[in-house]
């Protein structure tokens, strides 16, 4: 029989928590052990989602990018950094359906800002 099978563990712990505006919390527990630990038989991997390109978009209005023009090497530019890289006529189509952004400007110097800012 192993040791551990042997022993009754015990822990007792006890938790104090003072809230913003001072008030004090305390509580004690007793913990004993009840099984052994599983080991998982599969690893949980997270679980990735494709973004498609008019949702990268929206989420840059919804952080407040378009409340200055912007053009398209910075809309560009502004998704490389959130991890996104859409072909130009994806991305373009995508921002000329966004019927929250407006666009200005004439061919090959277009800016795209936002109608109304977004009230989450």
């Amino acid at each position: 029989m192993d040791v551990w099978q042997t022993l009754n563990f015990i822990m007792k712990i006890r938790i104090e928590v003072v809230t913003d505006d001072g008030t004090f919390f305390q509580g004690d527990a007793v913990l004993a052990r009840v099984a052994k630990a599983r080991t998982p038989t599969t690893p949980v991997k997270p679980v990735k989602t494709k973004v498609k390109c008019p949702e990268a978009i929206k989420r840059l209005w919804q952080a407040g990018q378009f409340k200055s023009p912007l053009s398209f090497a910075d809309i560009k530019t502004g998704l490389s950094q959130e991890g996104y890289n859409f072909p130009n006529n994806t991305l373009m189509m995508a921002l000329t359906n966004a019927n929250y952004l407006t666009k200005r400007g004439g061919k090959g110097s277009y800016q795209w800002l936002q109608r109304h800012p977004y009230n989450g």
